[in-house]
């Protein structure tokens, strides 16, 4: 049985596992500002691209190629991290510059970068186009068919057959593109807009849409205001723009969504456009089977596994069958459907076995416990607690020629008291049984096992609630096999905690949170939610807010960060400035600062304004003004802060107690209380007054006895050196 997923790209699912909750990150005090890819100092890139295509009525079109640059730069990444079990993190796609210039060497147009034309002009003037020019080439035509095609909606970068035309961005989105190099997000900042111009630099789409995918034949799938459908090149909508989700399947297919149910096929490659009726899944890698690799010489295969065209879909949690055309020939009443074999399939409808033709007809009625596949020219089945061979037309025999298949993994549970109740998997699949194999939970489940719950402090199995798997998606089921919460959900908390409380997601649009009774303290109807001592912690429309344990909201979901702190104080983002709130939601810092540490030390945190940074005190005052490129937190009475290349200490009024002179200062005082300094290439330690216990003389440090004082390098030695 397959299910269709909605998906995103490789690099998308790296970067939203590494930042889904970027709630939690707070910016070290040392951070420096974002560094902006579009101004134009760094409008060329190390590594980019630069292609020069010819000129066409006088004008020339200048392409950055920064998508290839970091699509080198992150499988280089990927093979560095190759052996790792967690892969660091690694900043999104940048996107192409898109640069015209007349033949006086003028840059007249330009798109994708905040950068003046006047700026531009400057720095492309000396840069003719040489072909022997590192990283520089000339384009063969003007209408290359090699096009990048960088999609925002979900961080895709690649080459396409998206001919003549490119993506280009509006001044919000390319700021909010070198603030992800900061922070990455999922959701797109508020007037943030994409469009297309061809190789001239004329508008082919306005800033129109939010995002714009291609596919085969130049065919649009755009969204607009969080909801997509597609439009051809002569700009007429093909599907309504009415949707809330896509996917791509099997090269050529198109799967719209609308409350997460299929509700459109659109065969592009075929240009048929199916409607359906809100299902869950559908099993085109079958179809997809069927057309392009139907054969029936497969001795491995089923005898009509190859060449069938009935595909399986569900509706509501139920299986049925539709045909090539999506026509409905097998309503969706069964929880189980197997593939053919010998002409039929095994099917399990209100908790009973039977099977069906190839026509899609119940031809053998499911009133049996258990039944296997035809094998011989008969079936299996449990009847009456014992296991009985049937023929095609659903008569019992008496001799007993064909064996039931051997069950796999059917030991007794270590974790049931309930008359030695055990998990059983057949070929089918995995159920509950009693001590003579009879069902109790009939076999329609990929897996099924206990949840974990918290008695008397200590964890155990339910011998009462069960999770099943089904189809890659889980929910739970009683002894009896009763469905407590439809098998339509990606995880569930099994980690049990002394309140009960279990974290629920259904994808990665919609969580939720049950309780101890599995009900819904907190709707699934969230992006996201965290528990977290005393509060809930949730992503909604893209902002995050804050809950009381009973579910109730005290800070709305106004923010693009939040940064719960020990002090019962939130660090919190709107759009691209940071202040504090209180539990309450309350403002206790203004919003106004470009970046915020967050943490309190010694009465005094570090903030950014102007990309120089200063300190404020816990009211959000002003203590000492932000003159400085780089700083350390107020850990002791005096801290490291940095002026252009070097390091210097100042103390909590802001004087200056050490002057610049260091390359480096450690980030963290030891517990003995000294900082590593460097000067001149040497290091030395620094004691809390700002005085060089150790002096810069040696070239490393490496350790600390009571008895010898530090462990310092020199001349290729490692000696004992106490401080004076």
């Amino acid at each position: 049985m397959e299910r269709i997923y909605k998906y995103q790209s490789h690099f998308a699912k790296l970067i939203c596992n590494v930042f889904l909750f970027t709630v939690v990150i707070a910016v070290p005090a040392s951070a420096q500002v974002a560094f902006n890819l579009f101004n134009p100092k760094t409008v060329l890139q190390p590594g980019a691209d630069t292609i020069y295509y010819p000129y066409y009525n006088n004008v020339q079109m200048i392409e950055i190629d920064h998508i290839s640059a970091w699509e080198r730069a992150y499988m280089a990444h990927q093979m560095a991290y190759a052996t790792m079990s967690q892969t660091p993190m690694f900043s999104p796609s940048p996107v192409n510059v898109y640069l015209f210039r007349n033949r006086s060497g003028e840059i007249v147009k330009a798109f994708n970068t905040t950068s003046t034309l006047s700026q531009l002009t400057s720095s492309f003037r000396n840069l003719p186009g040489d072909s022997k020019s590192p990283r520089i080439r000339q384009a063969t035509s003007h209408n290359t068919p090699r096009t990048h095609f960088s999609d925002w909606d979900d961080h895709q970068a690649g080459q396409s057959d998206f001919k003549g035309l490119y993506i280009i961005y509006n001044d919000s989105a390319v700021k909010f593109r070198s603030e992800l190099l900061f922070f990455a997000s999922e959701h797109y900042p508020t007037g943030m807009r994409v469009g297309l111009i061809d190789s001239l630099g004329n508008f082919f789409l306005p800033y129109e849409y939010t995002s714009i995918s291609p596919l085969a034949g130049n065919i649009l799938v755009v969204r607009e205001n969080g909801l997509c459908g597609v439009i051809n090149l002569k700009k007429e909508e093909v599907i309504p723009v009415k949707y809330d989700a896509f996917t791509i399947q099997y090269y050529d297919q198109v799967i719209f969504y609308k409350s997460e149910k299929i509700n459109v096929v659109y065969d592009h490659a075929m240009n048929r456009i199916h409607y359906v009726d809100n299902y869950d899944w559908i099993a085109l890698g079958k179809l997809y089977s069927w057309r392009y690799h139907s054969s029936t010489s497969s001795e491995r295969a089923p005898e009509r596994e190859r060449g069938e065209q009935l595909f399986q879909f569900s509706k509501d949690g139920k299986i049925g069958f539709i045909d090539t055309n999506y026509t409905v020939v097998t309503p969706p009443v069964y929880d189980m459907i197997s593939s053919f074999s010998q002409g039929f399939a095994v099917a399990c409808r209100d908790k009973k076995f039977g099977y069906i033709n190839e026509q899609g007809r119940e031809v053998i009625l499911c009133t049996y416990m258990y039944a296997e596949y035809f094998r011989k020219g008969v079936g299996v089945v449990q009847h009456e607690g014992k296991f009985r061979n049937i023929d095609s037309t659903g008569k019992l025999l008496e001799n007993y020629t064909v064996e039931h298949e051997s069950w796999r993994n059917n030991q007794y549970s270590n974790y049931s008291n309930i008359g030695h109740l055990k998990a059983t998997c057949t070929i089918l699949g995995c159920g509950l049984t009693k001590e003579n194999d009879v069902f109790v939970v009939p076999p329609i489940y990929q897996s099924i096992s206990p949840v974990k719950i918290l008695v008397k402090g200590q964890t155990q199995f339910s011998d009462k609630i069960f999770i099943g798997k089904r189809s890659e998606k889980i929910g739970l089921v009683d002894t009896a096999g009763n469905v407590l919460l439809p098998l339509e959900y990606e995880y569930i908390q099994d980690d049990p905690r002394a309140d009960g409380l279990r974290v629920v997601r259904k994808d990665r649009m919609h969580s939720g949170i049950l309780n101890r009774n599995y009900e819904w303290v907190v709707p699934c109807i969230y992006e996201d939610i965290r528990i977290r001592e005393g509060y809930f912690l949730f992503l909604h429309h893209g902002k995050y807010g804050l809950m009381d344990t009973t579910g109730g909201v005290t800070v709305p979901p106004v923010y693009e960060m939040i940064n719960v702190l020990k002090n019962s104080r939130a660090l919190v983002r709107v759009d691209t400035l940071y202040g504090m709130i209180n539990m309450q939601g309350e403002v206790v810092i203004p919003i106004k600062f470009q970046h915020l540490n967050g943490v309190f030390q010694n009465g005094l945190c570090p903030f950014a304004i102007n990309n120089k940074w200063g300190y404020i005190d816990t009211t959000g005052k002003i203590i000492i003004e932000a003159m400085f490129d780089q700083v350390h937190g107020f850990e002791k009475e005096i801290t490291a802060v940095k002026k252009g290349d070097l390091w210097g200490f100042i103390n909590q009024k802001g004087k200056l107690v050490v002057p610049y002179q260091y390359t480096y200062v450690g980030w963290n005082w030891a517990h003995d209380g000294f900082t590593e300094v460097q000067k001149n290439g040497k290091v030395g330690l620094m004691n809390q007054k700002g005085r060089e216990v150790i002096p810069c003389l040696y070239d490393g440090v490496s350790g600390y006895s009571e008895q010898y004082g530090h462990n310092m390098k020199k001349d290729g030695q490692w000696i004992f050196v106490k401080a004076k």
